[in-house]
């Protein structure tokens, strides 16, 4: 039996699983569409930005919770974007679909200052963008 690891930053780690089931809740749950999620996480905070954030332990954060609880992509990009956000840093979420195998597949991730960031490249297949916010 592997030894529990304590995160090396606990509050932000409780602050990612609580947003994950947040954005969850009002997807599945209550239904909101995307643009309504958006537009309630993407207003900037009055925090103080730290120059040294934790942003390599924010995605693994985040893609450790959603391996455990099999969130989609969808929501781990909508918590990566809150985070950013609130830490001032100007990501465009970006949802686009694409052909696969006679299916429909759609794909959502960041960008900044028009670069990819925290996934590999999102171009093969081409994908058609159905939304980018802040557009």
């Amino acid at each position: 039996m592997k030894p529990i690891r304590i995160p090396k930053h606990p509050l932000l780690f409780l602050k990612v699983l609580i947003c994950l089931f947040w954005v969850v809740f009002l997807r599945r749950i209550n239904g909101w569409s995307i643009k309504k999620i958006l537009a309630t996480i993407s207003h900037y905070r009055n925090r103080r930005v730290s120059l040294e954030l934790p942003i390599e332990h924010l995605t693994h954060y985040v893609d450790s919770i959603r391996s455990v609880f099999k969130f989609n992509y969808l929501e781990r990009t909508l918590v990566l974007f809150y985070f950013l956000r609130q830490w001032r840093i100007r990501v465009k979420f970006h949802l686009g679909v694409r052909k696969f195998e006679h299916r429909l597949r759609w794909h959502s991730w960041l960008t900044l200052r028009g670069n990819v960031v925290f996934e590999k490249a999102v171009t093969k297949p081409p994908l058609r963008i159905l939304l980018t916010w802040p557009r």
